[in-house]
C-alpha cells in the first residue's frame, strides 16, 4: 500500500486541547486501532489512520 500520498509534512494541528488531553485522546484512539504511529519519532509524533487510509485506496 503507497502511503506517500497521506506523508506530507504539515504543521501541527491545534485543536484548542492542553497536552494532557490530547495525549488522552491519541492513546485512546490507539487502543481503538484507529491511529497508528507513523514513525519512531520521540517529539512531534505523527500519525496515521491505517483502516481510514485503506479504505481511501480501494476505493479509488
Amino acid at each position: 500500500m503507497d502511503l506517500k500520498l497521506f506523508q506530507r509534512d504539515m504543521p501541527g494541528v491545534h485543536m484548542g486541547m492542553k497536552y494532557q488531553g490530547a495525549q488522552k485522546l491519541i492513546a485512546s484512539l490507539q487502543g481503538l486501532g484507529v491511529l497508528a504511529e507513523l514513525d519512531d519519532r520521540v517529539y512531534d509524533r505523527r500519525y496515521q489512520a491505517p483502516r481510514v487510509i485503506e479504505v481511501l485506496l480501494r476505493h479509488r
